[in-house]
């Protein structure tokens, strides 16, 4: 399946009203986040998980790839217990 590149070579995101991403959104993400967890300083490469900055909430429409980012087990983990640690 191809992607849509718009003129800055960055994939278009493919919004999606449910708070799982949808196939075209994860490879839209893990494109832009070079495959890579998000985490400043973290260079992790395996078990990378997928995770709204802004909390989910079923009246929004917050699942795009703009407020998704890859985040390895870790850090999605710690983020999710403690908050945000960045």
């Amino acid at each position: 399946r191809a992607l849509i590149w718009d003129d800055n070579r960055q994939p278009i995101d493919a919004s999606h009203r449910q708070r799982h991403p949808t196939l075209r959104q994860k490879r839209v993400v893990e494109v832009r986040d070079n495959h890579q967890c998000q985490h400043p300083g973290c260079t992790a490469r395996a078990m990378l998980e997928y995770d709204h900055k802004e909390p989910f909430h079923p009246s929004g429409d917050n699942t795009t790839v703009e407020n998704i980012e890859l985040l390895c087990s870790f850090h999605h983990r710690l983020k999710t217990a403690e908050g945000d640690p960045r």
